[in-house]
């Protein structure tokens, strides 16, 4: 979820994000309390409530590193200020644009001096949300479209789109179940076409208390690009902390369970609804 590319420095840029972000966090803390506190954040599933109509929700991770490695390479990656703007539009729908506003890649070798780096800003997506799908259904529908503005990486080389239906359901008064199946529409690796990749997520989330909550997660994937199927399955556990009525901090540990996921990863992040 991202912007198109800035062409001014973009430390300054992250320095305007993070005073942006500052204000944010001031105005939740001061607001009265919202009906819903509906975060999308953190986990790899995706929930089933909307936002009213004229409500916002920005939600961003600080910072996201993983690692890869594969033979004789080892990737690192990071991710800042990977962000989305939600929004109510009416009911039961909401809407959102989302930005990753820096990425940096590193690949280091295991030949001597063989390393490389590129960083650079992501794309623009775009996005709705319809839930409840029908009125007293536990399923929600969404989608989302992102557009090649950004640089690779952290953005892709060219258009991607994908459907959701996510599902929820409170098994106890504490502990609720999500489940969020995919079929993603992405560029092929050579980057001349596109291709389906498809799966989901499933995960588990524990209230300790009314500010605390622990989530665990599995999500498996299937990429059927023409080059050669991948399967990934990144299991992930993550604890989110509610610091007042409107504001949400987290952080997470995920970790790839094949050859084709990231090894380790850690993020933290922030949501706020205003």
């Amino acid at each position: 979820m991202r912007l198109p590319k800035w062409h001014r420095s973009a430390a300054i840029e992250l320095h305007r994000l993070w005073a942006l972000g500052a204000m944010a966090v001031l105005a939740a803390l001061s607001n009265p309390v919202a009906a819903d506190f509906c975060p999308e954040r953190p986990g790899q599933t995706t929930p089933t409530c909307t936002l009213a109509p004229g409500s916002y929700f920005f939600e961003a991770s600080a910072i996201d590193w993983s690692r890869q490695r594969s033979g004789g390479d080892q990737s690192d990656d990071w991710l800042y200020l990977d962000s989305v703007l939600r929004f109510g539009l009416t009911d039961r729908i909401e809407g959102g644009i989302g930005w990753t506003a820096g990425g940096r890649s590193r690949v280091q070798s295991d030949a001597p001096g063989s390393t490389s780096t590129r960083s650079g800003v992501g794309d623009l997506s775009f996005g709705f949300r319809l839930g409840p799908l029908v009125e007293g259904s536990p399923f929600a529908m969404a989608v989302y479209v992102t557009v090649p503005t950004g640089d690779v990486p952290p953005g892709e080389s060219d258009w991607q789109s994908g459907i959701l239906f996510p599902y929820s359901l409170d098994l106890t008064e504490r502990l609720s179940l999500g489940f969020t199946p995919e079929i993603d529409w992405v560029p092929d690796a050579a980057g001349s076409d596109h291709h389906l990749s498809w799966g989901g997520a499933l995960g588990l989330s524990f209230s300790l208390s009314d500010a605390f909550s622990v989530s665990a997660d599995v999500a498996a994937f299937a990429d059927d690009d023409p080059d050669g199927t991948t399967r990934s399955v990144t299991t992930s556990m993550s604890l989110a902390w509610q610091a007042a009525s409107q504001l949400q901090l987290d952080v997470g540990l995920y970790r790839g369970l094949d050859d084709d996921g990231p090894d380790i990863g850690v993020y933290s992040g922030i949501a706020v609804a205003f």
